[in-house]
């Protein structure tokens, strides 16, 4: 292509001058709006953000106001029907499982106590519930959470509306699970149920000789001999262990009586009849059928016609309670937050396990102090 040719096209000239003055003007024209766009976008962020905390924090004023009524109000539970016919009158079937634990559980949530506590008053109140269907399946567990259940049950059936109390016991319900299961109006096992253990246990343990080995030493400051009555740490004399033995082992000398007592009477037995068996072991369904523990051998089918039976009623519908989780519980959560804990409970027991408890614990290392201590 010849000169003459670029010169008569325009290409490769450079551009006129007012072309390049346009460009030079355009371009800070192009970065003011991105500035400003970046400027819009952190200030609409910002109100965002804002809004937001504003929001949150109203969230949790009003989790605050909502928790406050809640705990006046009491536990909110919703009722579902499982089976039976729907408007006959109702069983509510409440379940007794796991270790009974009366106390706060750790991170503050619901005892299993408490809630179930709370299942049979809630049965108690309703006038449309003709009885109460026990579904137990527990080793035990605390002493005065047992003796809670067993009061409830008391109450239900002993109030005003009183109403009728069947257990049914699944694969295991022994101690202090049995403790409970003697306060219903009738007891119907599995074949394969495991029950009875009527005794006390009060775990000790001895950890000094660890403590010796990885060098550390208890030196707590007391006010007297027996202030560290049962504590794994310290070390002691065979007669410190000794006299300390005897006391504890007139505490559960006590609560096994009670145990005792509490059986006789739920099970319309001899006391004698009763201590002959509670030495802590256990039965199985037709063992303790022999012995008078239950009432009878089946299955839930059973158990519900034994409630028929007493509510003298020809169909029931059948319901159980579900725990509501509230705005409240969501916002308490969130404002709890997740919690830092150092177990060492594979080192070293925790302190509460050194109580009385009624317990079936088959791990034992050498026997000594389960089950009912020796008459």
């Amino acid at each position: 292509m010849t000169q003459g040719h670029q010169e008569a096209t325009g290409e490769g000239a450079p551009p006129p001058r007012w072309q390049r003055r346009q460009e030079s003007v355009a371009a800070p024209k192009r970065g003011s709006g991105l500035f400003k766009g970046c400027l819009i976008a952190v200030v609409v962020f910002g109100v965002l953000s804002a809004l937001v905390l504003i929001g949150l924090f109203g969230l949790l004023l009003t989790g605050a106001m909502v928790a406050g009524k809640a705990a006046r109000g009491g536990l909110r539970l919703e009722e579902v029907t499982i089976g039976g016919e729907v408007g006959a009158p109702k069983v509510a079937c409440v379940p007794v499982e796991g270790v009974i634990h009366g106390a706060s559980v750790p991170g503050g949530g619901l005892s299993p106590v408490a809630l179930v506590s709370a299942q049979l008053q809630r049965a108690g109140r309703d006038p449309e519930v003709c009885g109460v269907l026990l579904y137990v399946d527990s080793p035990g567990g605390n002493i005065t959470g047992s003796d809670i259940l067993h009061r409830e049950i008391e109450r239900l059936r002993e109030g005003e509306h009183g109403k009728p109390v069947v257990v049914c016991m699944m694969d295991l319900a022994a101690s202090g699970a049995y403790y409970v299961s003697v306060a219903a109006d009738k007891i119907i096992a599995h074949p394969t149920t495991v029950t009875g253990s009527i005794g006390v246990m009060m775990p000790l343990y001895d950890a000094t000789g660890l403590m010796k080995k990885v060098g550390v030493r208890s030196e707590s400051l007391t006010t007297g001999s027996y202030t560290e009555m049962g504590s794994p740490f310290v070390e002691q004399t065979e007669e410190q262990k000794r006299r300390e033995r005897e006391l504890l082992r007139e505490i559960i000398q006590e609560m096994h009586a009670r145990f005792i007592n509490v059986v006789a009477e739920g099970r319309r037995l001899k006391p004698e009849q009763v201590r002959a068996l509670a030495d802590g072991r256990i039965f199985t369904s037709a063992q303790a059928l022999e012995h008078g523990l239950i009432d009878g051998i089946g299955y839930e089918a059973d158990a519900v016609q034994a409630v028929k039976q007493l509510a003298e009623v020809p169909e029931v519908h059948l319901v159980r309670y579900r725990r509501v989780v509230s705005f409240s519980d969501i916002v308490t959560a969130f404002a709890r937050g997740p919690r830092l804990t150092f177990a060492v409970e594979g080192v070293f027991p925790r302190p509460e396990a050194c109580r009385p408890m009624f317990l079936w614990s088959p791990p034992a290392a050498d026997g000594e102090g389960r089950g009912a201590p020796p008459p």
